[in-house]
């Protein structure tokens, strides 16, 4: 198996077997997703198990950046950080990148890799249908 390829990235096993401080085993999935949607004016960060139930989202607008602002690197790459900050608490540690939208503008996706990476956050394979 490849471990660069996205589907063997996502059937790897997951941490089930973690207990609480009342000593129930409780469910603490330690890969996710990044879904990184790309527009002109805009940029969206999510993150989610593997099931796709939705652990963490973030913005540029909700980070306070505001009109054209919010689309450029700089935004990006603090979108992303604050996107994986927030899913770290959940306990995802390595994600893998799915990247939606404009494909001529790779420079807010590597800073939304970027950024995911400087949090802390390990990226296993990326995905990014609209590049040839």
């Amino acid at each position: 198996p490849n471990p660069l390829n996205f589907n063997y990235f996502l059937t790897m096993s997951e941490n089930t077997n973690v207990s609480d401080a009342t000593g129930n085993k409780t469910a603490n999935p330690l890969n996710g997703i990044a879904h990184i949607k790309l527009s002109i004016n805009n940029i969206i960060v999510t993150i989610s198990d593997t099931d796709g139930n939705v652990v963490a989202w973030k913005t540029p607008g909700t980070l306070g950046f505001k009109g054209a602002r919010k689309s450029t690197a700089i935004a990006a790459s603090a979108t992303g950080e604050a996107a994986a900050r927030k899913a770290l608490e959940f306990g995802i540690q390595c994600v893998a990148v799915r990247i939606k939208g404009k494909a001529n503008d790779d420079a807010c996706a590597d800073a939304v890799m970027d950024g995911i990476r400087n949090a802390g956050m390990e990226i296993g394979s990326v995905s990014h249908p609209g590049r040839l």
